[in-house]
């Protein structure tokens, strides 16, 4: 079974982390189209374009403070920040998940040792525990 971590790696790797987020923003930006019946409304005093700008600012305040876009953020931030520190791992892992191969097959295709893929990915997966909520 795998953990916490191993589906975390997967799911940035295959973007879908990424697919995540731009999908909760577009949830959040959805607006339906209201109808206005040829009805006119008082006027509030403020121009167009003012009342845009406040809500555009209030559109991104939304998004910025949703709990799931902060988690998704902040676990992409954390691999980023850590992947150059290993670098062999992220071509470990893209070969893994783009070819769907066992480490076997990863490191024939490296030029590895099939013990040094899985203790470099064992290294990072550890690095990273301490660091992802």
């Amino acid at each position: 079974m795998a953990s916490k971590i191993d589906i975390l790696l997967e799911n940035y790797f295959l973007g879908n982390i990424q697919k995540w987020i731009d999908a909760r923003i577009h949830q959040i930006t959805y607006k339906e189209k209201m109808d206005n019946l040829g009805i006119k409304s008082q006027s509030t005093g403020i121009s167009p374009q003012e009342s845009q700008l406040m809500a555009k600012e209030e559109l991104e305040k939304k998004i910025n403070s949703d709990v799931d876009i902060m988690r998704w953020r902040d676990q992409i931030y954390w691999i980023e920040y850590w992947l150059p520190s290993y670098p062999d791992v992220e071509r470990i892992y893209r070969t893994y998940y783009s070819k769907q191969e066992k480490y076997l097959g990863v490191s024939l295709d490296l030029d590895m040792s099939e013990r040094s893929v899985y203790s470099r990915r064992s290294l990072f997966k550890e690095t990273l525990c301490q660091w992802i909520r």
